[in-house]
């Protein structure tokens, strides 16, 4: 369907009127804000750079100028509506957010644009969203090259011939022209702007043909370089293969290895105490004001019961199973969380290079930075597994990567997962043995605990004490040991038939222990000796 520019100037009405009638002049800004994102802040001026983003995100970006803020509205209003909104073809969505603008509303408010088909699957072709306050425009969707090849050059043309026939006319905000020559006047500005839209057809034209050109002169020094990298890719994979062939003969002795690391663990296992965690009580009552979490993860959250995680706060959980499905549900998010919870990395270890996944994190962590302005993102680590000792040695660098590339980032927190190992070596009894991936109940019971720690550390709530048990009833009073940081964030079915001598490392029921363990002089009792 093609759009005949010409057309849709001489028969709609391009002046400014309508759209400071529907955005006075009082909700918009009177200077642009930096972008918050460093995508953004590189974005380009009414020209798109299409390696902006990682192809896997399906965006592109770019700003206008603040003086052309009112035309560019305009523009979209009649492309979307007087073109596209009347074929039969499409259906268009506009729809400001928030809804209601005051001059009060200090946060960032945007003007979307949702273009669709009417098929009953992916009928959604892109979404165009104008950040009012910093004049950044992203457009998302699977069909985004349709606006970069068609759209866009159409739309900086309508603006164009809007600003130049607008920028002189001094009759301010909504406000209509009624005087008696009025009708003359619109005559002689339908030729103007017919003489100058050929003129600005003429400019762009040779800025299409040129732009297009370096278009096509990147993209082929881009596939020269990705034939040299892909060449590079195979050549280390056929030396990966040989590697393997070879390290196949060791195994046996990695066996050995391994069975001092189980004599290991077993000491380490045999010192955990796995009490319950008592609640501190605030000395003030807490307000009305509920913090929000949002949770998005992988399968490895789908135990964690998010009413439970604490009663200082409310939290949701969502499950997404690759990078690219967390920035989908970030986007169809309704709520403004206080803090976004991301255990979003452990499923990249498998298919995707370490810095492909940094470079998504970051593209994630820019998209929700531009949605949520005062949110806080925590990112979760990806927890060890002993699947394959590869993937395990992939997910620590990650983590590595992940903590060194985050450290400076404003209104981000990290939760480190490595307590869930033993010098680098995934603790069995928090993975689940059909597979060696998937956390087990302790494994599950200990990620909400480090998200909780992390959560109540930006929150600044108090820090979470051990309960205390009288341990029998010949107050045998048990050494100190180790325990796990864990919680019941998840049912334990167990937890109320037993309880554990933590000195002895035996089990009684009902608490009881056998009298033979504690002979000798009734007179006294054994402290540990």
């Amino acid at each position: 369907m093609d759009i005949n520019v010409e057309y849709l100037i001489s028969n709609n009405d391009i002046t400014l009127t309508s759209v400071y009638c529907d955005y006075p002049d009082t909700c918009l800004p009177t200077k642009f804000n930096a972008p918050s994102g460093p995508k953004g802040k590189r974005a380009l001026t009414e020209e798109i750079d299409t390696h902006l983003y990682d192809e896997a995100a399906h965006m592109i970006a770019f700003r206008i100028p603040h003086s052309k803020l009112a035309p560019w509205i305009k523009s979209l209003s009649l492309l979307y509506y007087e073109h596209y909104g009347k074929s039969s073809d499409y259906v268009v969505s506009w729809f400001d957010d928030p809804e209601n603008w005051s001059t009060k509303n200090s946060g960032n408010k945007s003007i979307c644009v949702e273009i669709s088909t009417k098929a009953d699957v992916d009928s959604l072709l892109y979404k165009i969203t104008l950040f009012v306050n910093t004049g950044l425009v992203q457009v998302q969707g699977n069909h985004k090259d349709t606006f970069v090849d068609k759209d866009f050059p159409v739309l900086v043309k309508l603006v164009n011939i809007i600003y130049m026939a607008t920028n002189t006319d001094e009759s301010g905000p909504c406000k209509i022209n009624t005087t008696q020559s009025g009708s003359a006047t619109d005559l002689s500005e339908q030729t103007n702007i017919k003489q100058i839209s050929t003129l600005i057809d003429r400019n762009n034209n040779k800025d299409l043909a040129s732009h297009k050109d370096r278009t096509v002169s990147k993209d082929k020094s881009d596939l020269q370089s990705d034939i040299s990298d892909l060449q590079t890719k195979l050549n280390n994979k056929i030396s990966k293969i040989e590697e393997m062939a070879s390290a196949y003969n060791s195994v046996s002795e990695n066996l050995k290895h391994k069975e001092d690391e189980v004599l290991s663990l077993k000491l380490h296992l045999s010192q955990d105490n796995t009490n319950d965690f008592q609640e501190v009580k605030l000395k003030h009552p807490k307000t009305r004001n509920t913090k929000h979490v949002v949770l998005i993860g992988t399968s490895n959250i789908k135990g964690i019961d998010p009413n439970k995680l604490s009663s200082k706060y409310s939290a949701e959980k969502h499950e997404a199973f690759t990078l690219e499905q967390t920035d989908h549900v970030i986007q169809e998010l309704e709520v403004t969380p206080d803090i976004l919870v991301l255990h979003s990395l452990s499923n990249a270890v498998r298919s995707t290079p370490n810095e492909k996944s940094i470079e998504y994190l970051h593209t994630i962590i820019d998209s929700a930075k531009e949605k949520f302005n005062d949110t806080k993102i925590v990112i979760s680590l990806p927890t060890p597994r002993a699947d394959e000792e590869s993937l395990n040695n992939k997910a620590q660098i990650l983590s590595l990567m992940a903590k060194e590339d985050l450290r400076n980032e404003p209104n981000v927190e990290i939760c480190d997962n490595s307590n869930m190992a033993f010098k680098g070596s995934a603790l069995q009894k928090y993975l689940d043995p059909k597979d060696n991936y998937h956390l087990s109940l302790n494994g599950t019971k200990m990620l909400a605990s480090n998200i909780r720690d992390t959560i109540d550390r930006i929150l600044g709530l108090p820090p979470r004490t051990p309960m205390k048990r009288n341990v029998n009833q010949y107050n045998y009073t048990p050494p100190r040991v180790q325990r796990d940081n864990t919680n019941d964030f998840v049912p334990d079915d167990d937890s109320h038939q037993y309880m554990y001598n933590r000195g002895r490392g035996q089990r009684y029921r009902g608490g009881r222990g056998n009298n033979h363990q504690f002979r000798g002089n009734r007179g006294y009792h054994r402290r540990g000796y």
